[in-house]
């Protein structure tokens, strides 16, 4: 992701950046205004919704260039106002983790995207990997992928498992833009998230309405590509919209699971 900085962008891909920076914007807001009686909250996420204005005016003014060089400065900052923020100002630092996940796709939206039916491989070691990190349930990994001419390799999962039930979980906003900022050290891009489901077969495996919730907000904020697993006992699912629309096919390289059905999205360990 770091190379792709210092190319020029072009300029929808700018544009979204900075519709979606409003849309922030109004949305911290409001949740600034419902903080009111809570100044140890508020006040550090106006300061933080300042940064937030900055940025977005930088975005504005890049438009004209359509130059992305700036990204990547933006980034450090965000990086180190995040840093500053303590651990109970959880309002602030997940404005800061929105802003990362903002940048984080506006740096993937290059010129070179991802063409119709590029295939994802997936090495089925990295999937016997997740699931020893999946179980109890419920957890959460992200998937970072490395692009080649026309695939998409799996390469490593990072634990970004937050507050979590029976039934839900949620990304922690710490270890979620710890593992983005790996991933643009590394020149590679969120690709999937896995979560587990608990009980053990196909059905365990659906996505729930949470789920999908879930995955139109990582579809926007990340790559239009993501793709969806789920794992529950001994089954696993990969779903997603970009394989609905036949945008990506997935394979997975190496022995130890068991395709189950014939459109290559549900499979059993061995």
């Amino acid at each position: 992701m770091g190379s792709l900085s210092r190319q020029k962008m072009p300029a929808p891909a700018l544009r979204r950046l900075e519709r979606s920076l409003a849309r922030e914007y109004r949305c911290h807001i409001q949740v600034a205004a419902r903080l009111g009686e809570k100044p140890d909250q508020a006040e550090p996420l106006l300061e933080a919704l300042r940064f937030l204005l900055e940025t977005r005016r930088e975005v504005q003014r890049a438009l004209h260039a359509r130059d992305t060089g700036f990204l990547q400065a933006l980034e450090a900052r965000t990086v180190a106002e995040l840093r500053k923020q303590p651990g109970k100002q959880w309002a602030a630092r997940w404005l800061f983790v929105r802003l990362l996940a903002h940048l984080n796709r506006a740096m993937q939206e290059a010129p070179d995207e991802l063409p119709a039916g590029r295939e994802i491989v997936v090495p089925s070691v990295l999937l016997y990997q997740a699931k020893e990190s999946l179980f109890p349930p419920e957890r959460l990994l992200v998937v970072a992928g490395q692009r080649t001419a026309q695939q998409v390799w799996l390469q490593a999962v990072f634990d970004v498992t937050g507050t979590a039930s029976s039934g839900h979980v949620r990304a922690d906003p710490e270890r979620l833009a710890r593992a983005l900022i790996a991933m643009d050290r590394t020149d590679t891009f969120l690709a999937a998230w896995m979560h587990s489901h608990p009980g053990n077969g196909a059905e365990a495996t659906r996505p729930s309405p949470i789920d999908l919730r879930q995955h139109d907000d990582w579809l926007r904020d990340y790559s239009p590509f993501l793709v969806g697993m789920i794992f529950a006992g001994e089954w696993l699912h990969v779903w997603g919209t970009a394989l609905d629309e036949g945008k990506v096919a997935m394979r997975i390289v190496g022995p130890g699971l068991l395709l189950e059905d014939e459109d290559g999205t549900l499979w059993r360990f061995a």
